[in-house]
C-alpha cells in the first residue's frame, strides 16, 4: 500500500497539500527508495550545539521559576533544596560542556544551596556559586541534608562561621 493510500485510509491527511507532497515524493522515489544512512555511532550528549543547549536550559529554567509581576520578588516553584533534580545543579553536573553553558547565564544561579553536614558544600564551590550569579538577587538556602543525626556542634558552628564569611559580601543581594 502506498504512503498516500495509507494516509488517506487513516484520515491522517487533512490537507490537499500534504497529499500532493506524498504523491510527488512517491513518484520521485520510484519503487526503491534510497537506503537509510547509517551513522557509525550514537549521538552523545556533547554532540548538541551550545545554542540548542541554551534554548533547552532556558525552557527548563522557565518551567521551575515563576516571575511575580505584582510583587517585587521572584520565586522558585521547586522548593525542595535536597532534590537531585534541583536547577541549576542537576544540569550543570551532567558534563563540563553543560556546566560551561549553565555558568554563562547568571540568572540560572539565582538560587544558592549550601549544605553544612557531610559531605558539606566546599567553600570554594560556594564562592563560585556567588560569582556565577554576578550581581543578581539571590535566594540563599543554608541547610543540612538531615536533621535526624547527631551533630558535632563545634564543627557545625565553625562551618557556619566560614560560610557566613563567604555570604557576607553578598548580603545586599539576598
Amino acid at each position: 500500500m502506498s504512503v498516500y493510500n495509507t494516509l488517506a485510509s487513516r484520515s491522517l491527511a487533512s490537507s490537499s497539500a500534504v497529499i500532493a507532497f506524498w504523491k510527488s515524493f512517491e513518484q520521485s522515489a520510484g519503487a526503491n527508495p534510497p537506503p537509510l544512512q547509517v551513522f557509525p555511532r550514537q549521538a552523545k550528549v556533547n554532540d548538541l550545539p551550545t545554542e540548542l543547549l541554551l534554548i533547552i536550559f532556558k525552557l527548563v529554567y522557565n518551567s521551575v521559576y515563576q516571575r511575580h509581576w505584582v510583587s517585587a520578588y521572584d520565586k522558585w516553584l521547586e522548593q525542595d533544596a535536597m532534590s537531585p533534580s534541583l536547577l541549576p545543579y542537576a544540569l550543570a553536573s551532567v558534563c563540563s560542556l553543560w556546566r560551561y553553558v549553565m555558568v554563562s547565564i547568571p540568572k540560572f544561579w539565582g538560587r544558592v544551596v549550601i549544605l553544612i553536614d557531610p559531605p558539606a558544600t566546599l567553600l570554594s564551590a560556594a564562592v563560585s556559586l556567588f560569582s556565577w550569579s554576578h550581581d543578581r538577587l539571590l535566594d540563599v538556602i543554608i541547610t543540612r541534608r538531615t536533621f535526624h543525626t547527631l551533630v558535632n556542634r563545634r564543627h557545625e558552628r565553625s562551618q557556619m562561621v566560614a560560610i557566613m564569611n563567604v555570604v557576607g559580601p553578598h548580603i545586599h543581594r539576598i
